[in-house]
């Protein structure tokens, strides 16, 4: 380009007054195309009427072509030099960029690593708090063996189970891969699994569980674990004695409109008659259904109890797989 505007500024010399005639040195003709073979100067003289390079046509060379010439040069030059500077601010920008999104994946990561830390702690705590709920209820085991009276040895035990229930439900959060929430299902059946354990008789008894797909959080899991651990125990102490074919049957139903939990409890047993001591059981049935908002009607049969409780429990606190 720099070659281009030299040729067009360099050696363009008016030699007369007159507009119809200049000079133009060799380099200039040659690259406006233009030819003359009369001169063997290096100064060529052009009238108004040049004969081509290919020597087709007469064509006319004037003043006004060589300003546009000169000034479309000048536009180009300044078009280069714009797109320079775009490319330049560009390229500021891209960096710029470029060092944000490091920056935001390093933040990320020590989120993410602060997460980890959380969760690890929490479910350190719940292990804790698990651990030390088993020392409570090996030391009331031990005192119940001490114990001869046959009802208060029944009473420890009551709340030794009660306890276990407990830490059966930090050792579930503990191990839960989402920390907080517990499955509702496996929940529901290794509560039952370890209330049918403790006495061989009960070795028959089938549970049969509905909960979809249900995780529920520890806030709503606590009291929920144990009005179920009340019902279990009732049903296994007091439902089977002459059933050949002992079932229980717990369904749970979420209605996230209305933030409800249905929660259905049947067995297919004939229950004693409570005695007044056993009626702390239903105490506490009463007092853990208020603490979550809820509600339940009871229906005995001949050969069918059946409990039928609705929760309020926030849809924070209760997720469902499926939905």
């Amino acid at each position: 380009m720099l070659y281009i505007l030299h040729l067009l500024l360099s050696g363009y010399n008016i030699l007369s007054p007159s507009p119809n005639h200049f000079t133009l040195n060799i380099e200039q003709a040659i690259f406006f195309g233009f030819f003359k073979i009369q001169s063997t100067s290096n100064q060529i003289e052009f009238d108004d009427k040049w004969v081509a390079a290919d020597g087709s046509n007469n064509i006319f060379f004037s003043f006004p072509i060589t300003v546009l010439v000169f000034f479309a040069f000048i536009g180009v030059l300044i078009g280069l030099l714009v797109v320079y500077y775009w490319n330049r601010i560009l390229k500021k920008i891209l960096k710029r960029k470029k060092e944000t999104e490091l920056q935001l994946k390093a933040l990320l990561l020590e989120v993410k690593k602060s997460d980890e830390d959380k969760k690890v702690l929490l479910q350190e705590i719940h292990h804790r708090v698990k651990n030390n709920l088993q020392i409570v209820s090996s030391m009331l085991n031990m005192q119940a063996n001490s114990i001869e009276d046959r009802t208060t040895k029944l009473a420890l035990n009551e709340a030794k189970e009660r306890i276990q229930t407990i830490a059966l439900v930090h050792n579930k959060i503990y191990k839960s891969p989402t920390i907080g929430e517990v499955d509702l299902r496996d929940y529901t059946q290794s509560l039952f699994e370890d209330l049918k354990s403790q006495d061989p008789l009960n070795s028959n008894v089938q549970l049969s569980v509905d909960a979809s797909s249900l995780k529920i959080a520890m806030d709503s899991l606590v009291p929920l674990a144990l009005i179920l651990n009340e019902l279990y125990s009732n049903s296994l102490k007091h439902a089977f004695i002459q059933q050949d074919n002992p079932l229980i049957t717990v369904k749970f139903g979420w209605e996230p409109t209305s933030e409800t939990l249905h929660f259905i409890y049947k067995d297919n047993g004939t229950w004693k008659k409570a005695k007044k001591q056993d009626s702390f059981g239903t105490t506490l049935i009463d007092i853990f259904t208020e603490q979550i908002d809820g509600e339940y009607t009871l229906n005995n049969k001949k050969e069918e109890t059946k409990y039928g409780f609705k929760f309020k429990i926030s849809s924070q606190n209760i997720v469902d797989s499926n939905t």
